[in-house]
Order: structure tokens, then sequence, then C-alpha cells
């Protein structure tokens, strides 16, 4: 079976010219990435698409920093109807595999774009919303943590340091794999954690507190 790993980037609609659009779905989906793994965990292919807004017409300011995404770069982008219907394609082409990302607001986000855009499902897409999974919670139970850690907390918590630009599609998509695939060896990716928690002078479980309380430029010194 083949593991999918995906992640939205997201801009809010533009309440005041669209405010019935706005009741359906707060946001749109501006970037989409995502990477596959066969069955040994070694990615085989990656998508990553822009996607123009339909109901806005610029970059809200604080997305515009946190993604380094652009209305210039969005220019010759696609709308999501067609990009959703290339991300499907691609998905299918694995026929036989379940989808991860990490949090459920990635597929929250997807029910209520395509309930805003009216765009209906077909029994093709349905296997993917019936595969999906939130590799969040999954990961929350292993390391038995109370509280939702961020993706970059996480990686830590695991004595990895982020690959890549956070909030690219395509490098949240790709970390969270890399995480799935540390996360199979139980054992030794327990041994990993229970490592760092003592790095943290923290007998606590491996929660968001703990993620703040660590010193990570030492902890990167120390994974070295």
């Amino acid at each position: 079976m083949y593991s999918i790993f995906v992640d939205f980037e997201m801009q809010p609609v533009d309440i005041e010219r669209f405010p019935e659009e706005y009741k359906i779905c707060h946001t749109e989906i501006i970037e989409v990435g995502a990477v596959v793994l066969n069955d040994k965990n070694k990615e085989v292919s990656s998508f990553k698409r822009y996607v123009k807004p339909k109901y806005s017409d610029y970059i809200d300011e604080h997305i515009k920093d946190l993604t380094g995404i652009t209305i210039k770069k969005l220019g010759h982008a696609s709308y999501f109807e067609e990009v959703y219907a290339d991300f499907i394609k691609w998905c299918n082409h694995y026929k036989d595999f379940m989808i991860y990302a990490w949090s459920n607001n990635d597929k929250s986000q997807l029910v209520r774009e395509l309930e805003l855009k009216k765009i209906p499902q077909k029994e093709k897409e349905q296997y993917l919303f019936d595969h999906w999974k939130d590799f969040q919670k999954e990961y929350g139970t292993l390391v038995k943590a109370p509280y939702s850690l961020s993706l970059e907390r996480a990686l830590y918590m695991a004595g990895e340091i982020f690959d890549g630009k956070a909030h690219d599609a395509l490098y949240d998509a790709r970390n969270t794999a890399h995480l799935f695939r540390k996360s199979r060896n139980e054992k030794k990716f327990l041994e990993e954690v229970k490592r760092i928690k003592e790095m943290a002078g923290n007998d606590e479980p491996t929660t968001y507190s703990i993620g703040s309380s660590i010193d990570f430029e030492e902890l990167k010194n120390n994974l070295k």
C-alpha cells in the first residue's frame, strides 16, 4: 500500500466582498503539496501546485509573510477546480493508498471548499476521503502527548530538524512523511523521544509545553 502525505496553504476569503461565501468556507487553498511513499517508505513521487483564489484578489499580509506566496506568484496558477482534478488523478494513479495530513484541518478545508465551489464528489474521489488519516493525532497517541504538537516541534521531539521552509506545502508534506517513516520503527523511535525529553530536563510526556522549553539551537548542535 502507498502512503500519500498532503498539505494545503490557505488564504482568507474576502469577507467584505463575499460575505455569503465566507459563511460556507472562511479560506481558499492557494497551494497544494504532497508526496508518495511506497511500501518500503521510499518517496516515489511529489505534487506541488499553486492555486489562484476565486474570492480574494490579494494575499493577506500574514499569509504572505508565512508562506512567501504573493498574488504575482499566483498570476499564472490555475483555479481550484483544475488543480483539485489533477491532484485526484495523481492520487488515483497509486490505486491502493492511505492519505495523511498533519491535523484534520486540511480535510475539513477540502470538504468546505468543495461545497463552496459546488464541485460534486465522484466515486473515485470518495476513496480519498474514506482513506484519510490525521497523522498529528496518531503521532500524539504514540508519544502520549495530551496537547497537539506543531509539525516542527514534533520533529524536534523525534530528534529531527525541519528540512526546508516551513509553510511551504511540499516541504510540510515531505517532513510529515519523514516523521511517519521514522515512527514506523516504534521501539527505536520512542527511545529517541525519551532521549530528547531527558535533554529537555523534563519527565512529563512529550507535549507542546516541553517543546517550548527546549533550546532548539543547542538541540541542533547536539544532534549533529
